[in-house]
């Protein structure tokens, strides 16, 4: 009896070890582009993305998403960056629309990380966004510009 315990045990610790990479490994968010995007511009497919697996709540809304759904997020967010990042290289020019998506992305991994620099370089987007045209990014730059950023706690030293 105790053998079987012991047995049980060490699958469901097993189980719990080897889930999450395999969940990683299905995650319907490709690591890269892939070569055929379906029939759709580079913008059309990354837009598909945004709205299939980056929903604005994603990593504020525990009840409503899932850790999948934050996986997958996750994995949207950095093809997003990568994709238009290197879109944008390749033109050498930064237009609105890719600029939008990648400050969306960096906006989001902002939230999901806290850290400063995605929000900066969201903020930073967001605000080349406005710059170049797209005006409709006012209410998003400002929206991350008012969210704050979580200091350290101050070391505290007895002398």
């Amino acid at each position: 009896m105790k053998r079987n315990l012991g047995l049980s045990m060490a699958l469901v610790l097993l189980l719990a070890l080897i889930l999450p990479v395999v969940s990683l490994a299905l995650s319907p968010v490709p690591e890269t582009l892939p070569q055929d995007l379906g029939g759709k511009t580079l913008y059309g497919y990354l837009m598909d993305l945004k709205k299939e697996y980056m929903p604005a709540k994603v990593f504020q809304d525990a009840v409503k998403y899932t850790d999948e759904d934050r996986e997958n997020a996750r994995h949207a967010i950095n093809l997003v960056i990568l994709a238009t990042t290197e879109k944008m290289a390749s033109t050498g020019t930064e237009d609105q629309y890719n600029l939008y998506l990648r400050a969306l992305a960096y906006d989001l991994l902002f939230q999901d990380t806290k850290d400063p620099a995605c929000r900066q370089s969201g903020l930073g987007d967001y605000k080349k966004t406005v710059d170049v045209g797209g005006t409709y990014a006012q209410a998003d730059h400002d929206r991350l510009a008012a969210m704050e950023v979580k200091a350290a706690p101050l070391l505290w030293k007895m002398v």
